[in-house]
């Protein structure tokens, strides 16, 4: 183990010195400012400054959506830090401060909707391995989220014409600081990857369809970020909310520049209930707006001319938010005659014989009953809208995975949502529960996923050699790559299961209640 901190950790940014410090061969830079903004303006860059500022402590997040919300420590364990309005900061792993290196740089943006999360939410964020093990510069960033970040307040004038997509202007911000300033730190600003996964992947789609992102990076990657339910469009006017809101908080119409001192706190109370009165829901709300900044939803209004040419990885996990096996009845007891009874009731009388030769086709390492935790629709659906259009438009290469190993988590259940986090940061060493079900393969799987990761952002293509090839969707062809013990490429792998299982459903009553007896008898 090493330890540097003084003037070999020192770089000089375009605004002033910066000193870091460096551990076990990596130099870490925590809390970089790369923009300024107060509550509802537009983000600016910096002031410079003299001296050197030290960055050896992360810098403040946005407050969150959800205050009070814990997150799955089993899953991804949290870490927790002082918030603040001014919350333009990010992070800098890299391996050399040498500007000749010219390493990849890798972009990381958070998950947690566009209401909730951070750079170091999750300790799998953690940039040190890919730094490391893979050489590239990995850059981490917070922004300003929920009604910070995503209050559409355009109807109360000018002032606020861009308030709907603060936060997304935030990230311009942070890629135009890469673009000026990662040399210093060994990056190469001609090659840069944007990556992020649930509402980070989510923010990664909305880049694509940015003017102003133009030139800001080359690559991207789209983990569990895509959704067949945009809320954008959905949502789109936001006034009738937030006047009853302002009512709720005892703010007049002709007083709406309070919000901009307003207990935050306090505002999110006051808008979720607004919405819920109108039978909406205010976290969803939060998310970018079609208007000067957003050329809007690009699997609805197509990809911009430069979002064409950027090659794109997009996948999701095997369950996502299907927790149905919580319980623990998964376990090897569940045989293939109680899950067919299961699928009939679920998806209809006769479906269960007709979806397990596909099923055990598309998934040799899964159960029958793990076909109930599939997610089919939602992410799944939404990505392979997102990659029928990108083929519509005539886009450069779009790859496809699927994320699909077996935990140790209750007994060998499916992965969920953010489970694969680890597996692409290098990290899961230091996650105990991502060790999987396979003796011996976790990893086997992590190579699979950060080395293609590190591989296409140094060369353009997700490939390893000696490994299966990643093969780019095409016009009919979804392929995907499936990630698991046996990684390996599939067309169109799940098209006849959907067909079947859209084609109706089962009794809800039926299902709910043999589920219970399979419980209680576990």
């Amino acid at each position: 183990m090493n330890f540097e901190h003084g003037r070999s950790t020192t770089v000089k940014t375009d605004k002033g010195w910066v000193r870091g410090f460096k551990h076990n061969g990596i130099y870490h830079f925590y809390g970089l400012d790369y923009a300024f903004a107060n509550r509802y303006e537009v983000p600016r860059e910096c002031d410079a400054w003299e001296g050197v500022k030290e960055a050896t402590c992360f810098g403040y997040i946005c407050p969150p959506g959800q205050p009070n919300r814990l997150g799955n420590h089993i899953k991804n364990p949290y870490r927790y830090w002082p918030t603040s309005d001014h919350c333009q900061n990010l992070n800098v792993w890299t391996r050399d401060l040498d500007p000749q290196k010219k390493k990849p740089v890798v972009f990381w943006l958070h998950g947690g909707g566009m209401f909730d999360g951070s750079s170091i939410e999750h300790q799998a964020y953690d940039g040190f391995n890919l730094a490391k093990k893979d050489d590239l510069c990995v850059v981490t960033i917070n922004h300003r989220l929920n009604c910070l970040g995503y209050l559409d307040l355009s109807s109360f004038g000018e002032k606020y014409s861009r308030s709907a997509n603060l936060g997304m202007l935030d990230i311009i911000k942070a890629l135009e600081w890469v673009q000026r300033n990662i040399a210093q730190f060994g990056g190469d600003p001609d090659n840069v990857t944007i990556f992020g996964q649930s509402g980070g992947g989510g923010k990664v789609c909305t880049l694509l369809n940015m003017p102003a992102a133009e030139g800001l990076f080359h690559k991207a990657m789209v983990m569990s970020g895509t959704s067949e339910n945009r809320a954008g469009d959905k949502y789109k006017d936001q006034r009738p909310i937030i006047l009853r809101a302002m009512e709720i908080l005892g703010i007049r119409e002709d007083e709406v520049e309070k919000l901009e001192t307003w207990d935050q706190k306090e505002m999110l109370k006051a808008l979720d209930q607004a919405a819920k009165e109108q039978g909406q829901r205010m976290l969803m709300m939060y998310s970018p707006k079609k208007n000067e900044d957003f050329l809007g939803d690009p699997t609805t209004y197509g990809f911009s001319e430069f979002a064409k040419k950027i090659p794109v990885i997009v996948g999701g996990v095997y369950a996502e938010f299907n927790y149905q096996f919580e319980n623990g009845y998964r376990e090897s007891s569940t045989s293939d005659t109680e899950a067919e009874k299961l699928i009939d009731a679920k998806f209809g009388e006769g479906k269960a014989v007709r979806l397990a030769p596909l099923f055990k086709a598309a998934f040799p390492e899964l159960k029958l009953v793990d076909l109930l935790n599939y997610n089919y629709h939602g992410i799944r659906m939404g990505t392979k809208q997102f990659i029928r259009r990108r083929i519509k438009d005539g886009c450069v290469a779009t790859y496809n995975y699927m994320f699909a190993p077996l935990t140790k988590i209750n007994e060998h259940s499916t992965a969920v949502h953010s489970y694969e986090i680890p597996f692409f940061f290098h990290n899961t060493e230091i996650i105990p529960s991502n060790d999987l079900a396979y003796e011996d393969e976790t990893e086997k799987v992590e190579l699979q996923c950060a080395g293609r990761l590190a591989n296409y952002a140094r060369y353009g293509a997700p490939q390893l050699p000696g490994q299966v090839e990643w093969i780019p969707c095409e016009e009919g062809h979804i392929h995907t790559l499936i990630i698991d013990k046996d990684t390996r490429m599939l067309d169109n792998y799940d098209e006849e299961m959907v067909k079947i299982i859209q084609e109706g459903e089962g009794d809800k009553t039926d299902y709910d209640a043999l589920l219970a007896k399979l419980v209680k008898g576990r």
